[in-house]
């Protein structure tokens, strides 16, 4: 176990207990606590920084992607139909390929038609 783990293990110990109890200096101890401090206040403020400037990241990028390209009343249909209808049945409820609905069936977890 490297020092900065048993630092970050033992949050609020001094450094002058940590130097007794596991040799740990206590130089080494404040660089680690202000390196990860500033590592999150970093992390926060560049997060912030690409929210303000409407860069979002990536997964609530393509949530919303998906979002646009199946409503979620489509999905409701889809979900609704499934296993009732053919899946080109629902492509014509819904306005789209039978292979697109197909696709989304299987991401959504369906399970596969017969």
């Amino acid at each position: 176990m490297s020092a900065a783990d048993i630092i970050r293990q033992h949050p609020r110990a001094t450094a002058q207990q940590l130097e007794a109890r596991y040799g740990v200096s206590q130089s080494t101890v404040r660089v680690t606590r202000w390196r990860d401090q500033n590592v999150e206040a970093r992390r926060k403020a560049e997060e912030l920084r690409r929210r303000r400037m409407g860069i979002l990241p990536r997964a609530e990028r393509r949530r919303l992607i998906s979002e646009a390209i199946w409503p979620g009343d489509k999905i409701a249909v889809l979900e609704r139909n499934w296993g009732r209808k053919s899946a080109a049945q629902i492509a014509e409820l819904v306005g789209k390929s039978r292979n697109a609905v197909i696709g989304k069936a299987a991401r959504l977890g369906l399970p596969r038609l017969k």
